[in-house]
């Protein structure tokens, strides 16, 4: 009677939990079925915005390939953009932006689509949208300049060395990757410098150059002796900060005088130009009205090299530097920069439009300043004050867009090394090359990074 009892309870109690658990699940299945929802919008959502994302990577890169500055870049990227939007079926609002001076192209895509069941939950549609980024390597117009060291610590080995690794870099410029034709739109200038640029005898007399004539000077007088007993005394000396046996003729025995004899002097210009006045040594200009001292009478380095669309003519003139003088890199890397200008203001006129035209500068130094200005030659030492025109100069350059790789090549004082990161365009355009092999690498990733095209964003 008793165990019947609790059997019948037992059983009224299971029937009412079982209306318990199927009204729990009647509630449960609300929100199972809206995440289930949410969850298949969402897929749709970012199928779609990865399909949106192929085609515009896609036509970015084509787009650029094509970059020469005008409008043929963006028509290229728009009639990929429309043709294979029409194929996905959808017509989303697009925009091609193309910056022929950083050599880019951005496309993007917005559109809207009906969402299945997050209109339950008063959102009847959804935007999609992407964007993508390439920069042109080989596509677009560009111009470069080499800013060589060739002072005296550069002597032998690592001048060789470097000649070679500059020379490759050449090739790697004016080919265009994945293929054996010349890059139509590079342009390659070299500037050698020690403590003094050479822009070369063809330009003696130019409208931004100043005392570029040779000077007729006084007679050399010296007296003359029937026999002279000269040797040779040596001593110690350095030169760019390098030890060296320096040595000079004496004489310690003079026979019976034998007259005064005189000779005309000409003081001689050979190329070598010194520094306009502070700060206009900073800035690209160089006009009649602001001109660049020519100084008489002094050594440089080889000649520098304008613009050039052939590389023949710049790796020849990478193999005719040879190593002698003094540190001053200011003047190398202005004159850099006067090598890619194309304005007015500037001496040269061989680069593209600074509006339509990439404009790089690759410096290469191994040493620390020796030499100042002192204007207008550089025969000053004030390390600091050379140091600061670096900085200057490297800021107006890039203020200017010109974009600015830096090499440490077998640099050991830390000074110049934080100067030399200072006046690049950021860590990954400074390279610390602490032996051959590393200044030859940083040469080849640096063509290598101005020559593919690629996704950036």
């Amino acid at each position: 009677m008793t165990f019947g009892l609790i059997t019948h309870k037992a059983k009224a109690a299971l029937q009412d939990r079982s209306g318990n658990v199927a009204m729990i699940f009647a509630f449960m299945a609300i929100p199972i079925i809206g995440f289930i929802g949410l969850a298949t919008d969402y897929g749709m959502e970012s199928n779609l915005k990865n399909r949106m994302q192929g085609i515009l990577d896609s036509a970015a890169l084509n787009g650029v390939a094509q970059l020469s500055g005008g409008p043929d870049a963006e028509a290229v990227a728009s009639a990929l953009l429309a043709d294979q939007f029409k194929k996905l079926g959808i017509s989303p609002s697009v925009s091609v932006t193309v910056n022929s001076r950083e050599g880019t192209i951005r496309t993007t895509a917005e559109t809207k689509i009906s969402t299945l069941f997050m209109g339950l939950l008063g959102q009847p549609e959804v935007t999609v949208s992407a964007s993508s980024t390439a920069v042109a390597g080989a596509g677009g117009p560009m111009d470069v300049a080499i800013a060589f060291d060739t002072t005296f610590s550069m002597d032998g080995d690592k001048l060789t060395h470097s000649q070679l690794a500059a020379k490759d870099l050449v090739d790697l410029l004016f080919k265009v990757p994945g293929s054996s034709e010349k890059n139509p739109h590079m342009k390659v200038g070299l500037v050698p410098f020690a403590s003094y640029v050479n822009v070369g005898l063809s330009n003696r007399g130019a409208s931004w150059l100043t005392g570029s004539d040779d000077v007729a000077g006084p007679d050399w007088c010296r007296d003359t002796y029937e026999q002279i007993a000269l040797h040779t005394e040596t001593y110690d000396c350095s030169l760019d900060g390098t030890p060296r046996t320096c040595t000079y003729d004496t004489t310690d025995d003079y026979s019976r005088p034998n007259g005064t004899v005189c000779t005309p002097t000409t003081k001689t210009w050979h190329g070598c130009v010194g520094s306009q006045p502070s700060p206009n040594d900073a800035h690209v200009g160089a006009t009649a009205a602001n001109p660049v001292p020519a100084l008489l009478d002094t050594w440089c380095t080889s000649e520098l090299t304008r613009l050039s669309d052939d590389p023949a003519t710049v790796k020849q003139a990478i193999s005719d530097t040879t190593a002698d003088g003094e540190t001053y890199i200011a003047p190398g890397i202005l004159w850099g920069w006067r090598v890619l200008s194309d304005d007015g203001s500037g001496p040269f006129h061989d680069g593209g439009p600074a509006a339509a035209t990439r404009k790089r500068l690759i410096l290469m130094t191994d040493g620390t300043n020796t030499h100042s200005a002192r204007y207008p030659d550089h025969e000053g030492n004030d390390v600091a004050a050379a140091n600061q025109k670096v900085r200057d100069v490297c800021a107006s350059m890039k203020a200017a867009h010109v974009q600015i790789y830096a090499i440490a090549f077998d640099v050991t004082d830390t000074t110049i090394k934080d100067l030399l990161a200072e006046c690049s365009s950021g860590p990954p355009y400074y390279y610390d090359a602490n032996t051959m092999e590393e200044m030859e690498k940083a040469f080849k990733k640096i063509g290598r990074e101005l020559t593919a095209t690629r996704l950036v964003k």
